[in-house]
């Protein structure tokens, strides 16, 4: 028996303890069940390996500086005491306005235009009860709703004067998401906007929980549970390797989720994933803008519509795209992502994105990345952008819906391009609720902008004097059985078409009901999709008037529903289970043509925070 005592004791220890934390206990408390800490701070200063620190419901103000950590087997756990939306709110939001403690002030009456004043200036994020703000660039414009001159902005938004010092707010006048007196909603404003996140960080508002490591060091920590609300810039800031954020909701988060330590372009191969931040899994967990996408549906049915006119031709590409760039009308972009600033070995696996312009904007200098099980709705621009310099990328078993372009394929930061990107057994679909009507919406989007050369960003643009941009060899764009059914659109957006041609890209047992592969079928030259290799592949084109070149010649129908034969209620069952052609070099294999391997095949249908009853 004493032996058997001596044999269990060790994994007793490495189980660690409790500490308990609650927003309302009085100050003191020791941690336990009966007298926790009142901060998560305290908890933080406190943990050892194994150490697991339980959080009571409440809203819990400034950041959290986490500063030790756990062992590979005695990690450190950080989790509500209940996995539920909301339930466990960290926020960056200034306090006085989120309490109700300072009031609001009617400005205009007629626009309903409030303003009051913050210790924050130049927040990236406004929110009014979780509904997302516009950052207009001026007041005028934000009175008028117009994201630059003459071009239509969201009906609802904020903008903070420098020389007023005040910040003002206009809520949907139309009242679609609540009064539109701020008094009467919980208003987070986010921190002032800051620089990269990256070593030890001046200023703490920049995320909600910063561990804060030291590069290469093994942090063994595990984020579970949490809502994270209005940083300054990320939730959860990893300085450090071997973290796991799971089940958690980032609310107004400028730069996502969860965000490494940020790689230099000027960094050289052999030293960046020493700086960077490794092995980091994000599983079950949910970010949003809302309500950025129906924000972009109502811009262009009022164009569409013609309530609103743009009257400078320049200005009718792509107006709805107001969130990209200060240029396009935001005063802070939104083209950011879920995940940033990603190092060696990340795993994103079941999480729910939807809302926001981009999904995953930009993976750097990501290697071995998997983005598994995720379902992407609603992107007004990418879902996943595999650039500038990832490799091994793997984006397997998703779904994406109602995305404008969904995997784009567009590196904008020079040598070495991206690859190899294996994009693998996802589905792409629209429904009645897609807001674009535009020939431009595709599955894919690829291509390799010639202007990157002059780009200031850009540190190896002398190896580029003289490329040859129309005919480019990348390490391998690889798409195979996936099923897209896009009647109304294109396959690709070959940017380049029909001058540039890319090889190493490979279409392989995909399945698809599309309008046709690409705008520039039609047009002489040999670029663009006319480059690709194809094997295999079940496309059917719905627009009879596109040829259909050489390389596809034996893969096409105009018959949808030889193909798919329920394509009009997005069905992904095939009309028959065709067998697949083994790839040499591609890291799975597959039976049968297309995403689904059986009937009852399905893929991210648990997307998302799994909220206990």
């Amino acid at each position: 028996m004493k032996k058997l005592l001596l044999l269990l004791l060790p994994l007793c220890l490495c189980r660690g303890a409790e500490l308990y934390v609650d927003v309302n206990a009085p100050s003191g408390g020791n941690g336990s069940e009966k007298q926790p800490f009142n901060t998560i701070q305290a908890a933080a200063d406190r943990v050892n390996p194994g150490d697991t620190v339980i959080i009571k419901p409440g809203v819990y103000f400034g950041a959290v500086h986490i500063k030790r950590f756990g062992t590979k087997d005695a990690p450190v756990t950080f989790r509500a005491d209940k996995v539920k939306k909301n339930r466990v709110i960290v926020t960056g939001a200034d306090k006085a306005i989120r309490t109700k403690a300072v009031k609001w002030q009617l400005h205009d009456a007629k626009t309903q235009t409030y303003c009051t004043k913050t210790v924050h200036p130049y927040p990236p994020r406004v929110l009014y009860s979780e509904v997302d703000l516009f950052p207009y660039q001026s007041l005028k414009l934000l009175m008028t709703f117009e994201a630059r001159p003459g071009v239509p902005g969201p009906r609802h938004g904020f903008f903070y004067d420098r020389k007023t010092k005040k910040l003002y707010v206009r809520l949907r006048p139309d009242g679609k998401y609540g009064s539109t007196d701020p008094n009467k909603h919980i208003m987070a404003v986010a921190p002032t906007k800051g620089g990269h996140t990256d070593g030890e960080l001046p200023n703490s508002v920049y995320y909600n929980f910063g561990l804060k490591g030291t590069p290469g060091k093994s942090l063994n920590v595990i984020i579970d549970g949490i809502t994270f609300e209005t940083p300054s810039r990320t939730a959860v800031y990893v300085c450090g390797n071997d973290v796991t954020v799971r089940n958690c909701l980032f609310l107004g988060c400028m730069a996502g989720g969860v965000s490494g330590t940020f790689i230099g372009e000027d960094s050289k191969s052999a030293e960046r994933f020493a700086k960077s931040s490794n092995n980091i899994l994000v599983e079950q967990c949910e970010w949003h803008n809302f309500p950025l996408y129906e924000d972009t549906a109502e811009l262009i049915e009022l164009v569409s519509s013609g309530k609103i006119s743009i009257k400078n031709p320049a200005d009718r590409r792509h107006f709805w795209w107001v969130h990209k760039h200060p240029s396009r009308g935001t005063k802070v972009y939104y083209e950011t992502g879920i995940i940033r600033n990603i190092g060696k070995n990340w795993t994103m696996r079941k999480c729910y994105v939807h809302n926001v312009f981009d999904g995953i904007a930009n993976m750097n200098k990501a290697e071995n990345t998997v983005i598994e099980e995720c379902l992407f709705s609603r992107c007004s621009d990418n879902a996943i952008s595999a650039e500038n310099h990832p490799v091994n990328c793997h984006i397997r078993r998703n779904k994406f819906v109602d995305v404008f372009q969904s995997v784009s394929y567009q590196p904008l930061g020079g040598l070495p391009w991206p690859g190899p990107v294996y994009v693998y057994q996802n589905i792409f679909y629209y429904t009645s609720k897609n807001a674009f009507k535009d020939g431009y919406l595709s599955a894919f989007k690829i291509g390799v902008p010639a202007g990157q050369a002059k780009r200031p960003n850009v540190v190896n643009r002398k190896d580029m004097a003289g490329y040859n941009w129309n005919d480019i060899t990348i390490p391998g764009m690889h798409i195979f059985n996936n099923t897209v059914i896009s009647p109304k659109f294109r396959l690709v957006g070959d940017l380049g078409a029909p001058v540039q041609i890319i090889r190493n890209v490979n279409f392989y047992n995909n399945l698809a009901v599309v309008s046709t592969l690409s705008s520039s079928m039609r047009k002489k030259g040999e670029g663009g999709v006319k480059s690709y290799t194809y094997v295999n592949n079940k496309f059917a084109l719905i627009r009879k008037d596109n040829p259909v070149f050489p390389a596809v010649k034996g893969q096409t129908t105009r018959n949808a529903k030889a193909v798919l034969p329920d394509w009009k209620q997005n069905s992904f069952v095939p009309a028959e289970f065709t067998p697949s052609v083994p790839v040499k070099g591609m890291p799975e294999s597959f039976k049968y043509v297309g995403a689904l391997q059986s009937a009852d095949d399905d893929f991210a249908k648990d997307a998302g925070i799994k909220e206990e009853i």
